[in-house]
């Protein structure tokens, strides 16, 4: 009957019809001619609509349709579920490993842990960091502060390698194991730990040779040591009537004859690795190389006595370069002895935004800011006019590089070509996402377009002098440290924006020290810093972490 009425269909000129034999794995189509409409005489009775068709199915039926239909929107939500989950993994993992990236800063930021320190020792994979705390190294989970191992080694411990200051790229950076130098006299030791609080071994330090002048050492990448030998011929002491005299007389001290040989050896057995190239450094005087004692009163009431003692640097060594500057002599190189130059003299006490040594996605900034090296020394970049600025923060999806041009023009390039020049006093790129480009400079936050340059807001909020110092963002917020001077006593605050209206807000903060923010791992941690010098040696008191609430 089925086919019979099949074919009667056919006659009338219906469009296709599928029939379905008993044999379900044949499907027949009628392709017969659409073009003329069915008569109305002729028409079928109507079908019923879905609602009526389903309440006259069998239970049965409707049960297996109903399953059907549910299994098929779970799968539908399912999906676009997973779709959303894995733009948000990416998005999340690109932040993680971008310099400066936090996942979010949604909303506003809340405590989530904090310790006091005495220093920070190495940034660890997942989202560790390890800090030192008395005479021992702490590790905790960046995340949530949780404890994850500790490690005592005794008196005096600095370990390494600590990330600049001002390089967010180092901050990003996990280090492969953590090289700590502990002990006084000839109790001197290094102990090299993996990034479980594994020791991988230890290596007593040897004496100084013939009772001369202990070498300097600074734990380094890699289960490394930095080595710095330093003569330069100086009264170990200077003794002076009154400060006044101090002042007037110590630029005057110029040594005869300076010389300084700084190595990277292995922590472990000794060797030389490499050798850091150093060279005298014109900019030489007595107050690169003396070191104030405190004041006492003088007894003739002419002014105070000032006793001033030889201080020679201690070596930088980042996770990524190695820095030596002071008293007479300057150098920088990567760890396999690749040398960097020296770093222009106003180019050594900027750490408020990007460090402009700090690595370049294609090798290293030398230390005058005009080129890119390469791990092998090969120049990658040069830059056609001014010199490299490195952004303090970004979302892992800026392809610019920035160069400052004197002190009020910003360059943005994509290679070695120019994209577009802004104005902006003494500029310091912040942050680079991949539509806006936030500048800093003293009491002032600026915005460009990162396809053109067009300005797109300025923020400027009001109060005494104050300059912005790092910053983090999650490509959508921009969150700088500021310092903020009344009567000469720093008082800090953040300083947050929306990039893409200029919004912003300010969060006040505990202490009378600047407040450095940087990314580890996605997370925003706030370092209280003091001592920050000329050459990125800093002091770390206490560290925390926020988060939105």
């Amino acid at each position: 009957m089925r086919d019979d009425r099949v074919r009667a269909r056919r006659r009338r000129g219906y469009g296709a019809v599928v029939a379905r034999r008993r044999d379900r794995d044949l499907v027949a189509f009628d392709v017969s001619s659409d073009a003329a409409p069915p008569s109305s005489a002729a028409a079928p009775p109507p079908r019923p609509g879905p609602v009526a068709r389903w309440r006259a199915a069998d239970p049965t039926a409707r049960r297996r349709a109903a399953r059907r239909v549910a299994v098929g929107a779970l799968v539908v939500v399912v999906a676009a579920g997973v779709g959303v989950a894995t733009v948000a993994e990416q998005r999340g993992e690109r932040l993680r490993a971008a310099p400066g990236g936090v996942v979010s800063l949604d909303g506003p930021l809340a405590p989530v842990w904090g310790a006091t320190v005495h220093d920070v020792a190495a940034v660890l994979p997942a989202g560790g960091l390890a800090t030192v705390e008395g005479e021992q190294v702490v590790a905790r989970d960046v995340a949530t502060g949780a404890l994850r191992w500790q490690v005592v080694l005794g008196a005096d411990v600095t370990c390494g390698p600590r990330p600049r200051p001002g390089s967010s790229a180092e901050w990003a950076t996990p280090a492969g194991l953590v090289t700590c130098v502990h002990g006084t006299g000839a109790g001197r030791a290094v102990t090299v730990l993996d990034t479980d609080g594994g020791v991988v071994g230890t290596r007593a330090l040897p004496a100084p040779d013939d009772g001369g002048a202990a070498p300097v050492v600074v734990p380094g990448a890699d289960g490394s040591l930095v080595v710095a030998h330093h003569d330069t011929r100086l009264d170990d002491v200077l003794e002076f009537a009154t400060s006044q005299d101090a002042f007037e007389q110590i630029p005057r001290v110029v040594p005869d004859d300076v010389s300084a040989r700084v190595v990277v050896v292995d922590a472990l057995t000794g060797r030389t690795r490499a050798e850091v190239p150093v060279r005298v450094d014109a900019r030489f005087d007595g107050l690169r190389c003396y070191r104030q004692r405190p004041v006492t009163p003088e007894p003739t009431g002419r002014g105070s006595a000032f006793v001033s003692d030889l201080t020679l640097p201690a070596p930088v060594a980042s996770p990524s370069v190695v820095l030596y500057e002071g008293c007479g002599v300057a150098g920088a190189a990567t760890y396999d002895g690749v040398d960097l130059g020296v770093a222009a003299p106003d180019r050594l006490t900027v750490w408020v935004a990007g460090d402009p040594q700090q690595p370049d996605r294609d090798g290293f900034v030398t230390g005058d800011g005009t080129r890119v090296v390469s791990a092998g020394g090969d120049v990658a970049l040069d830059v056609p006019e001014g010199d490299l600025l490195a952004a303090a923060a970004t979302d892992g999806r800026s392809s610019l590089r920035f160069a400052r041009v004197g002190s009020g023009s910003l360059v943005a390039l994509d290679g070695e070509t120019e994209r577009w020049r802004a104005a902006a006093a003494d500029p310091w790129v912040l942050a680079a996402t991949r539509d806006v480009v936030v500048v800093g400079g003293q009491g002032v936050v600026v915005a460009f377009a990162a396809d053109g340059g067009a300005p797109l807001w300025q923020v400027a909020p009001e109060g005494r002098e104050w300059w912005p110092v790092g910053a983090v963002t999650d490509g959508r917020t921009v969150v700088t440290g500021r310092v903020e001077l009344r009567d000469g006593v720093p008082f800090p605050s953040l300083l947050r924006v929306d990039l893409s209206t200029g919004e912003w807000t300010t969060q006040e903060l505990r202490g009378d020290q600047p407040v450095l923010p940087v990314a580890v791992d996605g997370h925003l941690l706030l370092l209280d810093v003091t001592a920050v010098d000329a050459t990125r040696r800093y002091d770390v008191t206490s560290v925390r972490v926020l988060a939105p609430r």
